[in-house]
């Protein structure tokens, strides 16, 4: 029997992004009562440039780390990993005890820990995943 490393590792991602489905899947009917993200500046904090953390024509906020406060007390973090040349979303196993510490960040910093009053708070009805060509989770919603 002839075996393929590269169907092996492409087997095991599959089996791994459906690990990760069922976790994220599994957060339905959980309360979301508090929302912390590192987020990372679009532009500047290099040469005198203060940082630029909003952007009207970029409808969107850059960050590697979401972190989920639950009325049930649980916490969780979504966070990035790198695949090759492609980026992924993961629910990291990892639970947390303690509260981010909130960081506004400096003047010459890309990076800001806040908390995020404007994600949607409120019981999870339903959660829908979506893949990039290499079956990366690349959205949750």
């Amino acid at each position: 029997m002839i075996i393929n490393g590269c169907a092996l590792k492409n087997m095991a991602h599959k089996n791994w992004i459906k690990a990760q489905e069922a976790k994220i899947k599994s957060l339905i009917g959980q309360k979301i009562i508090k929302v912390i993200i590192e987020e990372m500046a679009f532009r500047g904090g290099e040469d005198g440039d203060l940082p630029i953390f909003k952007d009207q024509s970029l409808p969107f906020l850059q960050s590697g780390v979401v972190y989920l406060q639950f009325e049930s007390g649980d916490h969780i973090k979504l966070i990035t990993y790198q695949n090759d040349d492609t980026w992924g979303i993961l629910l990291s196993s990892e639970f947390f005890q303690n509260e981010p510490e909130i960081d506004p960040g400096s003047n010459d910093s890309i990076y800001r820990t806040r908390v995020l009053n404007e994600f949607p708070h409120g019981e999870i009805t339903s959660v829908n995943v979506s893949h990039d060509h290499y079956g990366n989770l690349d959205e949750i919603y």
